[in-house]
């Protein structure tokens, strides 16, 4: 899903749950707090990346593949239809290889996570069900890596990159407390430093648990 589409249907779906009148549907949601929790499936999109540390040129790949993924989240829905999330996502740990000076090795395990902020639109549908998106700010993190080529060390440092962060779901409200969705997430670009360009976009899909208190 490209990020263009997602966050077209993160807005439209907001954009609904104010348009529709809440009469007609069955209630999603009373105002209040709420916790969550969750379990998915992250992937770093175009995760090869080129760069050169202290004169060394090098390319890196394989860190695109896909990894477990815990989330926690809360929030405060204001009315039915609107409110704010905050979440942090463990991304998993992932490795790959490393190409300098003509030879390949495999590389450390490297940690990556985002914390997040976006509001929310829910859009109640009959029998309890509810279509959910969001649209805010993720933080992305990856951690450093360091490895040795042809006895050469090449450090690709991690770094901090701010991006769009667009979600939509579907889910079910069990009763007035307890509910599950199923959701796909776009953080957006996650950047090496050390001279490294690099492409790799992430996402996650993942079904959560959420109690309102």
């Amino acid at each position: 899903m490209k990020k263009r589409d997602l966050i077209a249907i993160s807005t439209a779906l907001a954009a609904a749950a104010i348009a529709m009148p809440a009469a007609a549907q069955s209630k999603a949601f009373e105002p209040g707090f709420y916790v969550g929790i969750g379990a998915g499936q992250s992937k770093v999109s175009n995760g090869t990346s080129a760069g050169v540390f202290n004169g060394t040129a090098f390319t890196t790949s394989g860190l695109d593949s896909n990894k477990t993924t815990f989330q926690v989240n809360g929030g405060y829905q204001f009315t039915e239809n609107w409110g704010v999330e905050v979440q942090y996502t463990d991304l998993g740990n992932r490795s790959g290889t490393i190409t300098a000076l003509g030879t390949t090795v495999g590389t450390p395990s490297v940690s990556a996570y985002q914390l997040g902020l976006a509001g929310t639109g829910t859009l109640p549908l009959p029998n309890d069900f509810f279509l959910r998106g969001k649209l805010g700010v993720s933080s992305n993190h990856l951690g450093d890596l360091n490895v040795v080529v042809a006895g050469t060390p090449i450090n690709i440092g991690g770094s901090n990159h701010t991006d769009v962060l667009a979600g939509a779901a579907v889910g079910y409200k069990w009763n007035a407390n307890f509910s599950t969705r199923l959701e796909y997430e776009y953080f957006g670009k996650f950047e090496t430093s050390n001279g490294t360009t690099s492409n790799g976009t992430g996402s996650n899909i993942g079904l959560r648990m959420q109690y309102k208190f």
